[in-house]
Formats: structure tokens, C-alpha cells, sequence
């Protein structure tokens, strides 16, 4: 998903926000709490919000939350693309940034248009206060605006010339590339960037939509690409019979339908066919074994650990990430509690579901002292062993998870940002208007037992893949004695 700008830009100014999500890592990774809690509930809490369908005449219907803050967000939204960009992790884990050539055809249409030079269009989002971006996901892409309510109308008009009239200059192409090439080199100097390469094609394979390697993108394929590669790209997947339009702020639905109406009311799918995204390549059989990268001389070691699990991301998945909660989500986890706390071995160790549109993977990472990865994996595998078998959750456990998640739903959605990013969480996920109004209780009522029986359902330690960036030389003995097949990786 894209991440936004400063999101609390909107209500400190009287600012709006329009997005625009296209064609596409949890969430990669996890997907934060707040992106589990709704526009809905906040605003019921609060005692401000109405939510009401919208729609264009062209393109699909959309919601529109009204919020009594000075400002409006709003969010335009097309699905299914190829790509990989940018995800957020939840908040207790770590970034990662997958990517393909989609990558390269999703990001410049912030960088100018067949009217104005990305000079100009920075000089005018400067001059209304106003900012634009793109950014595509998984399962999505956006462009997005984020203006103020008074200067709604011009900020609008270049929200419409980006989406609608992009230019995808050659000079702008060419500088874009330079940098994303020079990104893709500092990952492969960097453990987590190895490690997000590597793990993808190993759990989804290589011909699987979320099988891409991750981090910035195939170098060969962002050499390769070419302006009608990134034209084309724009036809099959930036068009108005594959959008949404998604709305926050105080300005009444009938007003800013209007306003959104007279920019994109005429906008036309072109001949071409809208693109298509295909899930019917087969995932590869688990195959348990640790893949070793080669980092000589350092001196820490990266452990990834993931299964793919049998779940989607349209699915009811708060056992299992309650569960989740208990061994590997946050501070007070078993996991991170062992290793960081009782022994001394990490900095942290975090883990979790990592919500796609489609099947979804479970993942486990743990930086570590190189001359304790074996007995570090030693410790993951017996640790989630015994939670999944013998030591399920404790009645302090099940507590700690309830109130904590319970306790910060007020505080995730002050922001539009928050309430704008939860409906279209809704949206991507198929879950229905009341979902959040409903999730307190929902928490309040988990069992034990309901926790245990999820988790143990779906987690099997047994069936992962174990990824290790580290010094060979020193970590190879140890990763031996687990008994394991060992595989080299090189990445390139």
C-alpha cells in the first residue's frame, strides 16, 4: 500500500486528500493494527462521521466518510495489477519495499504531465498547498492528493491531469531509472534487502504474482523497460472501469461528488483491454530447509523464517493474529521475550501474517549474533513447537493481547489519513460496514482455546523455509546441526 504522507497534514491545515489506488507487503508484512481498525468505529466513538456510497459516472461506486475536521480526504482506488511497490509492516516490524518493472510504470505520474513539466507540477501543488504521490502495491496502486478545502477545485484539476494525461517523459524516465537501479544495489548490500529478494520465489515461486523477488526490482527488467512498455502499462491498468474513489472530510457527499464528477464524470476506458492478474499458478510443495546467503565477515546474522499458510487476506483472520500476538507480534511475545530479553542473542525478534488480497504468508524474522544462529533457530523452532502443541496461551497471555487491542482502538483513527486508509483496507479485504463497529467485542470474546485452536490450524514450524543472511564461513557449522538441507543462494 501506499505510504501516505504526514497524517495529520489534513486536519492541522483544513486539508483534503484525494487517492487514486491502482494495479498490487501487510502488509508484506504485517499490516499495523491500525490498518485493522475502521473509519466507522472512530467516527461512532467520536460522535462525528456519516458514511454514504459515491460514484461517477464513469468508473465503480465508492464510499465516503463525512468528518467534522476542516478538511476532506479522498481516495481513488483501481485493483488487480501485476506489480509490486511499496508496503507497510505493522508498526512492530520492518519495512519492505517489493517491486518490479510495474514499479517504474507506477511512479512517475507525480513526476509530470503532457502539460507541465515536473517543475511546474510541483511549483503549483506548492503554490495550493497541495501534494501529490504514486506508489504501487501488491494488490493495488494509488495516486494520491492530499490539498486544502478552500483550493479543492484547482488541486483537483491536477489530480486529474496526473491520473489522465500522464507524461512519462524520457528525461524523467531516464532519471527515475538511475535511482531506482541505485536502490536496488544499496538492498543488495543490506541483510533485509537480501533476505526480501530471496524469500518471495521460494514460498510463492517464480511464476506466481507475489513470487517477484523483493525490494526495488529486477535490475535487468528496470534497464529493460521502455516508455511504451510504461504507456501500455498505463492503458491495460490506470482507467476508470477499473477504480474506486474513496472519501474523508467535512465537505457533504453531493459537493464533492460534484467536484470529482466535473474532473473524471468523461473519462473514457480506452480500446485496450483492462489488464488482468492471474492466481492459478501453483504454489511450490513446502519444502523445510534452510537457504544460506553468504554476507562474509558480518556480524550479525538474518533469520527468516515463513510457511505459506492456508488463508487469504478475505478471510476472518483475528484469532490468528491475536494468536499471533501471544508468540511473535509485539514486544512481550514469547519469541522476542527468549531471545532478546532472556538470552541476550537479538535485537528483537517479530513475526506475523502477512495480509494480501489473495494466500497469505506467515513469517518469522529474527537478526541475531552470528555465533548463536543455530541455537537461535534451535530456539524459534522449539518455542513455536511447544505454543503450537503443549504451552498454548496463558490466561495473562490471552489479558495482556484483549486490553492492549482494545485499549488503543480510540487512538488509531484521529487522523482522515487513518480513516481514509481503513476503508480502503475494508475495500481490498472484503470486510463488511459493521466490521469495525464490531471488533471490541469481537476481542473481548476470544478464548484460549479459539487462539490455540488457529494458530495450530494453519502454523506448522515444521513446513518452513528458514533464510539466513549471514557469514558462511561462521554460521554454516551451526545451521548443520539442525539437521536441515542446506541451500546456497547468491543473489544478484
Amino acid at each position: 500500500m501506499v505510504v501516505p504522507p504526514d497524517p495529520g497534514a489534513a486536519r492541522r491545515s483544513g486539508g483534503a486528500r484525494a487517492l487514486r489506488r491502482g494495479p498490487g507487503p501487510d502488509r508484506s508484512g504485517w499490516r499495523s493494527r491500525r490498518d485493522r481498525r475502521s473509519a466507522r468505529a472512530h467516527a461512532a466513538a467520536a460522535g462525528h462521521g456519516r458514511r454514504a456510497g459515491a460514484g461517477l459516472a464513469r468508473g465503480r461506486a465508492g464510499p465516503a466518510l463525512q468528518r467534522h475536521s476542516g478538511g476532506l480526504r479522498a481516495a481513488h482506488h483501481a485493483s488487480g495489477h501485476p506489480g509490486r511497490g511499496r508496503v507497510r509492516r505493522r508498526r512492530r516490524g520492518r519495512p519492505c519495499r517489493p517491486a518490479g518493472p510495474s514499479r517504474d510504470d507506477a511512479r512517475p505520474p507525480d513526476e509530470g504531465t503532457g502539460s507541465r513539466t515536473a517543475n511546474e507540477l510541483a511549483e503549483e501543488q506548492e503554490r495550493l498547498g497541495a501534494t501529490i504521490g504514486a506508489g504501487a502495491g501488491l494488490d493495488r496502486s494509488s495516486v494520491s492528493l492530499a490539498a486544502l478545502t478552500p483550493n479543492l477545485g484547482p488541486s483537483l484539476d491536477l489530480l486529474a491531469d496526473v491520473v489522465r494525461n500522464p507524461g512519462f517523459k524520457p528525461q524523467d524516465i531516464e532519471r527515475l531509472r538511475g535511482q531506482q537501479l541505485a536502490a536496488i544495489a544499496s538492498e543488495l548490500t543490506q541483510p533485509n534487502g537480501l533476505a526480501g529478494r530471496a524469500l518471495p520465489p521460494l514460498l510463492y515461486g517464480p511464476d506466481h504474482p507475489y513470487g517477484r523477488p523483493g525490494g526495488s526490482g529486477d535490475p535487468d527488467a528496470v534497464r529493460a523497460i521502455t516508455r511504451e512498455d510504461i504507456l501500455a502499462f498505463h492503458r491495460s491498468w490506470v482507467r476508470p472501469d477499473n477504480a474506486t474513489i474513496f472519501a474523508v472530510g467535512d465537505l457533504p457527499l453531493a459537493q464533492l461528488t460534484a467536484q470529482l464528477e466535473a474532473r473524471f464524470g468523461n473519462w473514457r476506458a480506452p480500446d485496450a483491454p483492462r489488464g488482468t492478474k492471474s492466481f492459478a499458478a501453483a504454489v511450490p510443495q513446502p519444502q523445510p530447509r534452510i537457504v544460506l546467503i553468504d554476507r562474509p565477515q558480518s556480524p550479525q546474522s538474518l533469520i527468516v523464517g515463513a510457511q505459506l499458510l492456508d488463508a487469504n487476506g478475505r478471510q476472518d483472520l483475528l484469532a490468528l493474529s491475536a494468536a499471533n500476538d501471544v508468540v511473535a507480534g509485539d514486544f512481550m511475545a514469547r519469541l522476542n521475550m527468549e531471545l532478546r530479553e532472556r538470552r541476550g542473542w537479538s535485537y528483537g525478534v517479530r513475526g506475523g501474517p502477512g495480509l494480501r488480497e489473495h494466500q497469505i504468508a506467515y513469517t518469522v524474522q529474527a537478526p541475531v549474533q552470528a555465533d548463536k544462529t543455530g541455537e537461535s533457530i534451535a530456539a524459534l523452532r522449539d518455542l513455536m513447537g511447544a505454543f503450537l502443541t503443549t504451552s498454548g496461551t496463558q490466561a495473562g497471555e490471552l489479558e495482556r493481547v484483549v486490553q492492549g487491542s482494545t485499549r488503543e482502538l480510540p487512538g488509531q483513527f484521529q487522523t482522515s489519513n487513518a480513516l481514509l486508509g481503513s476503508m480502503m483496507s475494508n475495500a481490498l479485504h472484503a470486510r463488511p460496514d459493521d466490521y469495525w463497529e464490531t471488533i471490541a467485542d469481537r476481542y473481548r470474546g476470544l478464548s484460549a482455546d479459539e487462539l490455540d485452536r488457529e494458530a495450530r490450524r494453519l502454523i506448522d514450524p515444521d513446513r518452513f523455509v528458514w533464510v539466513v543472511v549471514g557469514d558462511a564461513a561462521v554460521v554454516r557449522p551451526q545451521l548443520a546441526a539442525l539437521g536441515l538441507p542446506i541451500e546456497d543462494l547468491r543473489i544478484e
